[in-house]
């Protein structure tokens, strides 16, 4: 999916545009190869969520961007969304380390689990994050 018709995309659609033109649990693996970087802040959260829906129970996304406020991140004029290791603990109710992630029950978005991290903060951060049933998701930390 890509909002240009360009060679090897099936589907035309802006990512910021919700509902995503996919039906729930259809997909089994999201590559976001730098993208999330260039999503407006304000919809950030809007597209970890259609991820999660798009994606099977237990399917993962694989999220590559260049580090938080790297010289690649501030080079290009279109990135409007630094990350860092710690943005991802928004979306995951149990912090990297199994103990309650505090950050997750600020806007308590639908549920990842930590697969893997890796970065440099002068270049790149990759991670990949597995969808968890939001039935799963501590008590405390459920969004009422």
């Amino acid at each position: 999916m890509d909002s240009r018709a360009l060679v090897g995309v099936d589907i035309v659609h802006d990512l910021e545009d919700f509902p995503w033109p996919l039906a729930d649990q259809s997909v089994v693996t999201v590559r976001a190869h730098h993208v999330l970087e260039h999503v407006l802040p304000r919809k950030f959260i809007g597209v970890m969520d259609e991820m999660h829906r798009v994606l099977v129970l237990g399917g993962e996304a694989w999220i590559s961007t260049p580090y938080g406020l790297s010289h690649g991140f501030v080079q290009d004029p279109t990135h409007t969304k630094p990350v860092n290791e710690d943005t991802f603990a928004y979306f995951t109710p149990t912090a990297r380390v199994g103990v309650l992630s505090g950050l997750y029950a600020i806007y308590r978005p639908r549920p990842w689990a930590w697969v893997s991290c890796a970065y440099e903060p002068n270049a790149n951060l990759d991670v990949v994050l597995r969808t968890i049933d939001p039935a799963d998701v501590p008590k405390e930390l459920r969004a009422e």
